[in-house]
């Protein structure tokens, strides 16, 4: 309430920010890791029997980030030491010590997108910037910034804009209630199709 109009709040999957500011949200719960990596810079998802939701492998600089985590409840530990057993055996890359975490992303409700809070311009995650089916949210984070700060001089055109870049949002959302709703057996044959995987 004290920063001036206007301010661009994005602050990441952190919970009291959806507090203070009155934003639904559905809690994700993992662990997370870094090392020293030296290798070609990628990005790979695992899905599968870890976890109902995936856990990805993103390397750069010389260091390797890996994040494992599920929306359905807590994760368990013994699941996390089986896939850095599998990151070590397939990508060649060895984490040691995992840290637990929890956070919040803004995609509990079909409205729950809105880059505004009052006078407040939120963004990122805060804004529901994670497509709902996946939580993919990088990309779309980054363009939530350029949205945010057209919004300080402009508001009707940078709402234009996020409607725009969030046209997908119900269509997703509909589709991760339904996924939810399926076992996971069907949930694997279905992914492998929506992602062109024959074996």
């Amino acid at each position: 309430a004290e920063l001036p109009p206007n301010s661009i709040i994005a602050t990441g999957l952190h919970f009291e920010s959806f507090l203070a500011l009155g934003i639904p949200y559905r809690q994700v719960y993992g662990y997370t890791s870094t090392t020293r990596y030296v290798g070609e810079p990628k990005a790979v998802a695992y899905f599968g029997d870890f976890t109902r939701d995936y856990c990805y492998l993103a390397n750069a600089n010389g260091i390797a980030h890996a994040l494992f985590f599920d929306r359905s409840g807590p994760v368990r530990r013994v699941l996390v030491d089986e896939w850095a057993e599998t990151l070590h055996r397939d990508e060649g890359v060895e984490f040691g010590e995992w840290h637990p975490f929890s956070g919040a992303v803004a995609v509990k409700a079909l409205n729950n997108p809105r880059p505004f809070v009052g006078d407040k311009i939120i963004a990122g995650t805060l804004a529901s910037m994670n497509d709902p089916l996946f939580l993919f949210g990088v990309h779309a984070s980054l363009l939530s910034g350029k949205i945010a700060a057209l919004a300080v001089d402009d508001r009707a055109r940078a709402y234009a804009l996020y409607r725009k870049a969030l046209s997908f949002y119900r269509a997703a959302w509909a589709l991760r209630v339904l996924m939810d709703a399926t076992p996971m057996a069907l949930r694997r044959h279905a992914l492998r199709a929506f992602l062109g995987i024959s074996r």
